[in-house]
């Protein structure tokens, strides 16, 4: 190992909590003078960190929050959102093998993005594709920050919307993620848990789907788009996509669609049904 990689190695677990700053001192000392990094003792110690699950954990917390944060990279440098991510993945998914999942399904977003980016600017010819459009950057900007903050958690957060261009492990994501409700699209009234889906809209396609869960969480409200061609669930009808929040702000979430309905009026409604609200 040369003196570069050695160093690098030590930075890595300072940075980790594996040693703290007066073994990282002597063992950087002991490496510059040409010595070994640590005696047997220590090396030992070293070797141990490194394979410690919970160093390795934390590692794989921190690459897959920063992969996930490097798609935002586009904003500040053209094609760094699609470049960085895809370099961290494959430099660190041999050693982090918990980094391979987040890899795949920061692709599939990246790659899902593109397309509905360039759907929304075919559509601005016909008025409907500018809201569209804004709603496209709205998810391009929160999507990654909430895939990083779930990855930091060690979650495994699935974008909406994206397309499964590369399979990521069911086993991985369920493991990683919190237990998911059971309902079904076609009952309206759930439980008296506030904290059930319940759906609020139906609507044609994803697109419309986005924005309306884009324009909800601008306002404070949580809500996803299930159905379509999104991973994990099947709808009811073809080609129907529901966006549902959590019982306790439905009667909120149709008040707030209500406004939303009024500030994008070039936006065909016709086949939104959002109820009455109490």
């Amino acid at each position: 190992m040369s003196i570069a990689d050695e160093l690098q190695k030590l930075q890595q677990l300072r940075a980790s909590g594996a040693i703290n700053d007066e073994e990282f001192s002597q063992a950087k000392a002991r490496v510059l003078n040409g010595s070994p990094a640590a005696g047997p003792f220590a090396a030992g110690r070293v070797a141990a960190a490194a394979d410690d699950p919970e160093t390795r954990e934390k590692e794989t917390r921190l690459w897959a929050m920063l992969l996930h944060l490097s798609i935002l990279a586009g904003w500040a440098v053209p094609l760094g959102g699609l470049i960085v991510p895809i370099v961290i993945w494959q430099l660190k998914k041999t050693d982090l093998p918990g980094i391979d999942v987040h890899g795949k399904n920061a692709a599939n977003w990246i790659i899902s993005h593109l397309i509905y980016v360039m759907v929304s600017l075919i559509l601005c010819f016909v008025v409907i594709g500018i809201p569209l459009f804004f709603a496209v950057v709205v998810v391009s900007l929160v999507f990654p920050i909430i895939a990083a903050l779930k990855a930091n958690e060690g979650e495994v957060w699935r974008y909406p919307l994206s397309i499964a261009f590369f399979n990521c492990s069911g086993d991985q994501v369920q493991a990683s993620s919190p237990p998911v409700h059971s309902f079904s699209l076609g009952d309206r009234t759930m439980s008296d848990d506030a904290s059930n889906p319940e759906v609020l809209v139906r609507v044609a396609t994803e697109v419309e789907a986005a924005l309306i869960v884009a324009a909800l969480a601008a306002q404070g409200i949580k809500a996803e788009a299930v159905g379509g061609a999104i991973a994990g669930f099947r709808a009811e009808v073809p080609a129907d996509v529901a966006v549902v929040v959590q019982a306790g702000h439905l009667e909120e979430a149709k008040r707030a669609l209500s406004e939303i309905r009024e500030q994008l009026s070039d936006v065909d409604w016709s086949n939104v049904d959002v109820g009455t609200p109490e």
